[in-house]
This record gives structure tokens, sequence and C-alpha cells, in this order.
């Protein structure tokens, strides 16, 4: 039977995600980013000492105006101040690129790899079942995604573990997987990410298909004796 992705992809019909909306005035002084940081700094209850906080303050300044810019282009995906907004590019990499998922809770009996560089194999193993992905998580698009269809330049270095949940298509024809992600429901569309699917160059957005595999599970999993007494014959 096919993977029935109805639960899913009602998921991603999802409202705001966990995180705060700043305007234009907030940008206009550094008095103003300050009144932004500190209630970004509240959202989140990050605590920090006052040389530390100034520090976080440089680089938090510089992610929102990388947030402000690329909002304000034509894409089909949003940026936000998620809990990641007073860490460097480079810290976030070292950071949370290379987490991996948690081990399934029933044993299987080995991986079926899908073949590399291939979309289209990996829609059909897909269409079957979650398939754990190795991709490029760490681009600062991707630290500050917030929702939509992720379409921005990334890189092809795999450092992150996830796993491929459903695919779909926009209404204007942007085909994307639905991929759920490990960094809490305050990252992203609740802790998942839709990224363009069926892109130009074969290894795919972020390395999305260099390297996947899904579990194979021929045998049954051992029945637990049971720890209730025998109960007598009538």
């Amino acid at each position: 039977m096919k993977f029935s992705w109805v639960v899913l992809l009602l998921a991603l019909v999802i409202g705001v995600v966990q995180g705060i909306d700043f305007h234009d005035k907030d940008l206009a002084s550094d008095d103003n980013l300050w009144d932004l940081y500190e209630r970004w700094r509240s959202h989140h209850t990050i605590s920090t000492s006052l040389p530390e906080k100034h520090k976080r303050f440089n680089v938090f300044k510089e992610n929102v105006m990388h947030v402000h810019n690329t909002n304000k282009m034509d894409k089909p995906y949003k940026l936000k101040l998620n809990k990641f907004a007073d860490m460097t590019n480079h810290e976030f990499r070292t950071t949370y690129a290379g987490s991996k998922e948690n081990s399934p809770v029933v044993s299987i009996d080995g991986h079926e790899t899908v073949p590399a560089n291939d979309e289209n194999a990996l829609l059909k193993a897909a269409a079957n079942q979650p398939v754990s992905v190795a991709i490029d998580a760490g681009g600062s698009d991707f630290q500050f995604y917030s929702e939509g269809v992720l379409t921005g330049k990334c890189g092809k270095e795999l450092n992150h573990g996830v796993a491929i949940v459903g695919y779909g298509i926009t209404l204007d024809g942007t085909k994307y997987w639905t991929v759920k992600n490990s960094w809490g429901t305050e990252w992203g569309e609740k802790g998942y990410i839709r990224m363009h699917r069926d892109v130009s160059h074969k290894e795919g957005l972020c390395g999305i298909a260099m390297e996947a595999s899904y579990p194979v599970k021929n045998s049954k999993n051992p029945v637990e004796p049971s720890s209730s007494p025998p109960k007598d014959e009538l």
C-alpha cells in the first residue's frame, strides 16, 4: 500500500512559526535595533553577560539585515528571526549542521540505497516510505528558513541528516520535497521545510539526491513475553 501523506501535508497548512516580526522602523537606528534585539532575547529567554550581549548584538544586526533583504526579494520562501538569530553562520554550521536523526524504535534488517544523483529514483522511493537523506544545511537561508519552498543558493557539502516524508506541487507549479528536520517545531514550518524538487542539477537542491536510503524490514519484530501472570482456566 502506498504511503499516506495526508496527515503530514495537513501539518504544513500551517500558520506562523515561533519567531518575532519586525518592520522598517526597527532598522532605522542602532537604538531601534537594540530594542528589537531585547525583544528577541525576551522571546527566546536568552541570558548573557553584558560583554557577550554586545558581541551578540553585532551578530544579530547582520542577521537581521540578511533576513530583511532576502524577504524583500521575490522568492517563494521567507526567512524569520528564529532562535539562531544571534549566531554567526559559522557557529550555526558547527553546532547544528551534522546532527543526526534519532534511531528507529523498531529493529530493521538493513537499508536500501537509492541510486545517487537521481531525483526520479528518489521520488519512487519516497512514494512508499520516508527516505533518509543527507543535505547541506549550513546556508544562511536554511538557518533562518520560515516558510515556503526553499529555492535559494545551496551547497553540496553534506553535513546534516533529515528525512523526506512527502512531496507536492504548489499552485504556481513549483515542485517540492517535504522534509522533516530535527531542530524543533520553532524552526521552519513547525519543524519541516519544503525544498525545491526536480532542479536542473542532478545532485538536487542542497545535495538532497546524493546520499539517500530507506530501512528494509523483512522479518517480524520479536514478541515480548507477557509480564502478567497466567490466568486460571475455568
